[in-house]
């Protein structure tokens, strides 16, 4: 079985990245820097991370920068602030064909980058992003990940929103789109997306299993496949999924928003066929983020 990666987004007394040894079930701290997204490009870990200078952009918001670590040893090869682009608060991230998909989460949109290594030197060049039409203010859809399969590009949103952060006052709206059609032509037409699930609270962790659509609904405590639940959780946030040889991974996070008994997060290890939980892992932190076999 391979082992797992998992990002920790806030409060990590181990920092970012931390590594799942999956035949000892010991954990060891890999990136100190606090991380949403990340994924793999060649020999490297590219990451969503908060930038090593710390800046508040206000709101408790962090300003966060591109990183690139040594596959093997985790060190820093490089770190590209996103302040260049004006992008903040970043989310998910996925690299797909040599381009860079990057969730801008204070500024409602999804960033893509042409990814050019020159002098062993990543240079990120922006070809074209994607906003809802009805997203006007700061953060007002919560926009928050993104999973491309066979070229089909879906994002998970709280809710089509005008105005800052009004998701939180209007529950249930949450929402996954499949926004292929929009890049394809580089419009932010209305009608240019099509809605893959709806009503929902609080999406994240999109995921596509051997042709099945898997999902986190994430202030219900539940897993999704097809819009069925196949795992429910007494309490947590569950975010972060992985499917790895008959097993699945979650996270199991504490949350900001609904009351429950968790004093730190869990990475849950679950049989597939039975949905038995196997193992409970404690992380040292209070949110996980992503969850990716290594």
């Amino acid at each position: 079985m391979s082992n797992i990666l998992v990002s920790c987004s806030s409060n990590c007394s181990f920092g970012g990245l931390c590594m799942l040894d999956t035949d000892t079930l010991s954990t060891k701290k890999v990136f100190k820097h606090s991380t949403m997204g990340f994924d793999f490009w060649n020999n490297l870990i590219v990451t969503a991370s908060q930038s090593s200078s710390q800046n508040d952009i206000g709101k408790s918001i962090k300003q966060h920068s591109i990183f690139l670590l040594d596959k093997e040893n985790f060190t820093i090869k490089q770190e590209i602030p996103v302040s260049q682009w004006d992008m903040s608060d970043l989310h998910g991230l996925q690299v797909y064909r040599n381009r860079l998909y990057v969730v801008d989460t204070f500024n409602n949109r999804l960033m893509i980058f042409k990814m050019n290594l020159r002098n062993n030197k990543l240079e990120l060049e922006p070809i074209m992003s994607w906003k809802d039409s009805l997203a006007i203010e700061k953060d007002s859809s919560h926009l928050n990940d993104v999973f491309i399969y066979n070229n089909e590009i879906y994002v998970s949103l709280f809710g089509r929103f005008e105005r800052h952060r009004e998701y939180e006052r209007k529950k249930g709206k949450g929402c996954i789109l499949n926004i292929t059609k929009c890049l394809s032509s580089n419009s932010n037409r209305k009608d240019c997306f099509d809605y893959k699930q709806r009503n929902l609270f609080d999406p994240h962790s999109i995921k596509i299993v051997k042709g099945e659509f898997y999902y986190c609904e994430s202030a219900k405590s539940q897993l999704k496949k097809e819009g069925k639940i196949i795992y429910q959780s007494e309490r947590g946030y569950l975010r972060g999924f992985e499917y790895d040889n008959q097993k699945l991974f979650i996270g199991q996070s504490k949350s900001r928003h609904l009351p429950d008994s968790l004093s730190q997060s869990k990475l849950l290890i679950i049989d597939s066929k039975s949905k038995n939980v196997i193992k409970e892992i404690e992380m040292p932190c209070d949110e996980i983020y992503q969850i990716k076999k290594y």
